[in-house]
């Protein structure tokens, strides 16, 4: 009798489980038919499916405001726009203080079921977004221009404050000192040893120098000439330090940073002897010669493009065992999906995760051959000894025997490969080729670089989470029928593990910008971005724009491929 009960239980809880898991898809596959609908213009459509998606969820407020406000400022509606980047900004400040308390739910569930709190440069994003509303708000209405140009000065200097404190902010993020946290805590200690040897110095965000040159062209069209030259001079120092080899985004950017701060020294005519000094040092000829054209009292034209969209977060299986007789953690990688998917999964754990020390190559060899120095490859193997007393105390080898050989599954996030699918974007205006847009912001690298840098400790938590709730399952099974019960309760906690995927998808991919000196007048503007994908060509958007003498015009646009969703 209480073999068939034990099996209906397990039976029924696997049903429970495949569903939990159906239910389980990531973020990315949740915006296909928002990121398409904005693909091909349709913002209507994409409100809508933002509202389906998450916008009565109150976990996901942040990340709504956020997608919200970004369709409503490609749509035009820069009022609304603002609302929702306002909500938002509310929201990621609030949750700053908040997410310490959350620390424990999240343990025993998974980070989805948390607030989403957004990444460092998503949040700076937020007030770029904020003041590029202004900025198209003043030339829509005249009347208004002044108190829409402080207001986009007052995001800017919003902007300089978050930058800051992001540059001068020391240590990590600290855990709640709860004492129902003391289990996790434990835990946590434990897996420290997951924290890998990769150079992580190489890619913190610490400053964001294309975020200073907007900064710059806001205080610039207020009439602050010596904050833009700031602005432009740190711009350009950072490019030039290492934003610009960090993010891939060549050297013309650099260069037309320096030309701007140059520029501004020249204007202000505070500056002479010094601007001169400085132009020689910093700018090509070409350069030299484009000053001539950018005369006090000039018409400007600065264009901003978006292209594509940001990549999104995939999840990662990694099975982990504990090896009782060596003291140690075994961990490899579950592999799903096609040939492609699983590829992309063995890559990110390698590069990340896998012992690639000569000496663990060859005890993988004297362990097991050719085939354990090959699997070894795979494999990331972590030293308990030191802790070992701390492993029996947590009862850790009791939980994982539980589950078996099936060992513990935990999941993490991963970005797969990606490429852009845009290659340069020819300007022409009034029917005449006018250069090309300068890469300044690569977003996709940006949030990439920074899966980098946390994906150990993204690692280390999922662990503790997972033998927590292990932990637990294994204590109420055996309280309440044995050893099947928690063995049905492993496969449940296994099923249902989940990462954080979550992230603000309708960023670009990549900003571009370039600035051009043009008569007072209407002037048609085309924008050609031309594909790297085979058998989609070029994106062309065509623009009238009124320029006026001594005035700076911004013209914002965003290229998209179906084949970047």
């Amino acid at each position: 009798m209480r073999t068939n009960y034990c099996r209906k239980i397990i039976y029924g809880s696997m049903i429970i489980a495949l569903a939990i898991t159906s239910g389980c898809a990531t973020h990315g596959a949740g915006m296909k038919k928002t990121l398409n609908a904005l693909a091909r213009g349709d913002y209507a459509a994409s409100v809508k499916e933002v509202e389906k998606n998450y916008g009565k969820k109150n976990n996901e407020r942040l990340i709504y405001n956020m997608d919200m406000g970004l369709i409503r400022h490609l749509g035009g509606q820069y009022e609304m726009s603002n609302k929702n980047f306002q909500n938002a900004a509310d929201i990621a400040e609030d949750l700053e203080t908040k997410l310490a308390g959350d620390l424990l739910k999240t343990a025993l569930t998974n980070p989805r079921s948390g607030p989403y709190g957004g990444t460092k440069f998503e949040k700076v994003f937020i007030h770029y977004y904020k003041a590029l509303n202004y900025l198209k708000l003043a030339a829509e209405h005249p009347e208004r221009m002044t108190d829409y140009i402080e207001s986009a000065r007052i995001e800017a200097r919003r902007i300089d404050i978050k930058l800051t404190a992001i540059q001068k902010e020391e240590g990590t993020y600290k855990e709640a000192k709860d004492k129902k946290q003391k289990l996790f805590g434990k835990l946590m200690s434990i897996f420290n040893a997951l924290e890998g040897t990769m150079d992580k110095d190489k890619l913190i965000y610490r400053e964001d120098a294309y975020i200073r040159y907007l900064t710059g062209l806001v205080y610039e069209k207020n009439g602050e000439l010596d904050e833009a030259r700031v602005s432009y001079q740190n711009a350009a120092e950072l490019y030039e330090k290492g934003f610009a080899k960090q993010y891939g985004l060549g050297s013309d950017i650099t260069e037309m940073a320096w030309f701007d701060a140059v520029r501004v020294m020249r204007d202000s005519g505070d500056w002479e002897g010094e601007w001169q000094k400085l132009a020689k040092e910093k700018l090509s000829p070409s350069a030299l010669n484009k000053l001539d054209s950018f005369k006090p009292g000039a018409g400007q034209l600065v264009i901003i493009q978006g292209t594509g969209f940001v990549p999104a977060r995939e999840e990662l299986n990694i099975k982990m065992t504990l090896d009782t007789r060596g003291k140690a953690l075994v961990m490899q990688p579950v592999l799903y999906g096609d040939m492609m998917q699983r590829e992309d999964q063995m890559s990110w754990f390698y590069s990340i995760y896998s012992e690639k020390g000569v000496i663990s190559v060859i005890s993988n060899y004297m362990d097991r051959g050719v085939a354990g120095a090959i699997k070894g490859l795979y494999t990331k193997r972590i030293s308990l000894s030191l802790a070992w007393p701390l492993v029996e105390a947590v009862n850790l080898p009791e939980t994982m025997k539980t589950m078996g050989p099936f060992g513990v599954r935990v999941t993490v996030p991963y970005y797969r490969p990606f490429h852009a699918d845009f290659a340069a974007t020819l300007i022409s205006v009034d029917g005449k080729p006018h250069g090309v847009l300068a890469d300044s912001e690569s977003i996709a690298q940006l949030a990439v670089q920074e899966q980098f840098l946390h994906a150990d400790s993204d690692l280390q938590t999922a662990v503790a989470r997972e033998v927590l709730k292990n932990s637990l399952t294994t204590k109420i099974g055996g309280a309440i029928g044995g050893g099947e019960l928690a063995f049905v309760g492993g496969l449940i906690n296994a099923a249902t593990s989940a990462a954080e995927t979550r992230n603000w998808l309708t960023l670009p991919y990549v900003i571009r910008v370039q600035r051009i000196a043009l008569p007072p007048g209407i002037h048609n503007i085309t924008l050609l971005t031309r594909s790297t994908v085979p058998g989609l060509k070029y994106n062309e958007v065509n623009k009238t724009v009124e320029i006026k003498a001594g005035e700076i015009s911004v013209l914002s646009h965003r290229a998209v491929l179906a084949s970047n969703i």
